[in-house]
């Protein structure tokens, strides 16, 4: 009561609280540091996962897309992590794509990236999200980690014509320009030559 906005007492109360079980008490102590510290994205997500861990998740998301009112690519990129921490893939990818929409050459949003692309994989193995996740890891920094993965699909997706745009791409970044060239004919091939078909986000 000494200290109405010290944003270290009520952050320090609500841990506590939560600790003990105290739902109600973090809640109140929760929004208390939203109210303080609006912009500190940290509050927001605690204070969401009071609701989430309530059952309340329509509340926890509509508190969690206070994040991005600033609409950085740092603020999609941990919406996008908090959207991965509780299992919802699809909106994770959404919000790492956005964030790469805005800073294509972070490397941190391609981790992100490949590692909801991993938790997908894990839940339901499937051989294009893996592809999707060798892609994230390559423009991560690790291309020739990257092309070994996709090289390790050629059983699974050798008719899909995605496969060899995205060989033919980190072949490209390898200095590879021969099998790169070589790895798009036959992208192309498969896409029934319609170019439209290989807007990929390789940049």
């Amino acid at each position: 009561a000494h200290f109405p906005d010290d944003a270290g007492v009520h952050s320090a109360l609500a841990d506590l609280y939560a600790r003990w079980g105290e739902d109600a008490r973090a809640l109140k102590e929760y929004e208390t540091l939203v109210r303080i510290e609006p912009s500190d994205d940290t509050h927001l997500v605690n204070l969401g996962e009071q609701y989430f861990q309530r059952g309340d998740k329509a509340k926890a998301i509509e508190i969690w897309k206070r994040i991005i009112v600033k609409k950085t690519p740092e603020a999609y990129a941990r919406l996008a992590e908090v959207y991965a921490e509780h299992d919802m893939g699809a909106e994770a990818i959404d919000m790492y794509m956005k964030a790469i929409a805005l800073k294509p050459k972070e490397p941190q949003f391609y981790r992100g990236l490949a590692g909801v692309y991993e938790r997908l994989a894990a839940l339901a193995p499937n051989p294009v999200i893996e592809l999707n996740r060798a892609v994230a890891i390559a423009l991560a920094g690790d291309v020739a980690g990257g092309l070994a993965r996709i090289d390790a699909l050629a059983p699974a997706l050798s008719g899909y014509h995605y496969f060899h745009a995205a060989r033919a791409d980190l072949l490209r970044r390898l200095d590879a320009p021969e099998a790169a060239a070589d790895a798009y004919a036959q992208a192309l091939e498969l896409a029934g030559k319609n170019l439209s078909r290989l807007d990929m986000v390789f940049s």
